[in-house]
């Protein structure tokens, strides 16, 4: 075990996150076990540890208890979250459990009301993906997001807009176990899955993961609206 501070961590990282490792650690002061995210640039390290401290404490997002650096290194010490992620993230593959459309529908209106309230804060996740949702509780649907290493302070609806449609590729790939990505010369589009479940579902997808960004749903609230009929089904 690492020691810094009144922390204690593993040296085998669990995980690596976009701009640095996680390892699970002891806070030996409070006695609680935390996350301990070690990022090499600092700039990166110090716009993740503002953008944290700014949207405070959510049911839905990681908490970060602690920030500070030493040799050169930002530390960012956070909430731990026990449990699975809700898939895993490929370059043109993201692909999970396949889930009911009632279970996947809770899944999704809860990553979208952390994407509102960290909207009504001035920020975007601009990462959502499977690999960044991590089931907390299966039983009542609680999960946390994680890693804000490339989350933004803007005003750009473009960004908010993003955070929405990446929730509702990830409610694609719940209800059908995968989906996939086309390679093109400037990055990828997204393979829309040909049916889901039923008619209506399959209006509300069609429109959130349309190819032209001003036909989608602009606010998490919009989508979040559409899909509590099928979480309740």
């Amino acid at each position: 075990m690492n020691r810094i501070r009144s922390y204690s961590y593993h040296k085998v990282p669990i995980g690596k996150g976009t701009n640095g490792t996680v390892h699970k650690g002891i806070d030996r002061k409070r006695k609680r076990p935390v996350a301990v995210k070690i990022v090499n640039n600092l700039a990166k390290a110090k716009s993740e540890a503002k953008i944290m401290r700014k949207y405070k404490k959510h049911k839905y997002l990681v908490t970060l208890y602690d920030f500070f650096i030493s040799r050169g290194k930002g530390y960012l010490i956070m909430e731990w979250v026990p449990g699975q992620t809700l898939g895993t993230r490929k370059a043109v593959l993201w692909y999970g459990k396949k889930h009911s459309l009632k279970t996947a529908a809770r899944y999704a209106i809860r990553i979208l009301q952390a994407a509102s309230y960290l909207r009504s804060k001035g920020i975007s996740h601009n990462d959502i993906n499977p690999s960044n949702i991590v089931i907390k509780n299966p039983k009542k649907y609680q999960i946390k997001i994680i890693d804000f290493g490339s989350s933004r302070q803007s005003t750009s609806q473009n960004l908010y807009s993003r955070d929405t449609y990446k929730t509702a590729i990830i409610l694609a790939m719940l209800v059908t176990g995968k989906v996939t990505f086309r390679r093109l010369k400037k990055g990828r589009i997204l393979r829309v899955p040909a049916r889901f479940p039923n008619p209506a579902f399959q209006w509300v997808m069609r429109k959130a993961l349309h190819q032209n960004p001003h036909v989608r749903f602009k606010q998490p609230s919009d989508l979040i609206k559409r899909l509590k009929r099928f979480a309740k089904s």
